[in-house]
């Protein structure tokens, strides 16, 4: 019983990719967010400078057992967050997201970014192979 309660959490995953605000610039924001709407898990990845300019990943996610709630309540953070670091005037700033099925989902692989000819991109590296987002 316990297991089949568990295959039906779903687990949503959005970022941002913020290349022009430094972390420590961004990170009220991010507290606020998280102080805002405790349900979400709300962190941030630094990644190396590109010609001296700063590239942050932020990753929002939450789940629960209502897909369409566990997306709404994610992307919502997503687009406040990306309202409030627009005021920092970014050089570039890209949306990603992701639902895994299944408790665990996240275990079962790796959610990396991974630069590739068109930049930093965002993937869920499973041991069979990737999905890309």
């Amino acid at each position: 019983m316990i297991e089949a309660e568990a295959r039906r959490v779903v687990r949503y995953v959005a970022g941002l990719f913020v290349k022009g605000v430094p972390e420590s610039t961004m990170a009220p924001v991010l507290r606020e967010l998280t102080a805002e709407r405790p349900k979400l898990y709300v962190k941030s990845h630094p990644k190396v400078m590109e010609e001296g300019v700063s590239l942050v990943e932020v990753v929002v996610h939450s789940e629960g057992q209502d897909p369409e709630e566990v997306r709404k309540e994610v992307e919502s953070a997503i687009g406040v967050l990306e309202g409030r670091l627009r005021a920092f005037q970014p050089v570039e700033l890209r949306r990603l997201s992701m639902l895994l099925r299944g408790y665990g989902a996240h275990r079962r692989g790796e959610l990396v970014s991974m630069r590739g000819e068109k930049g930093w991109v965002k993937v869920f590296r499973f041991s069979s192979g990737v999905l890309t987002s």
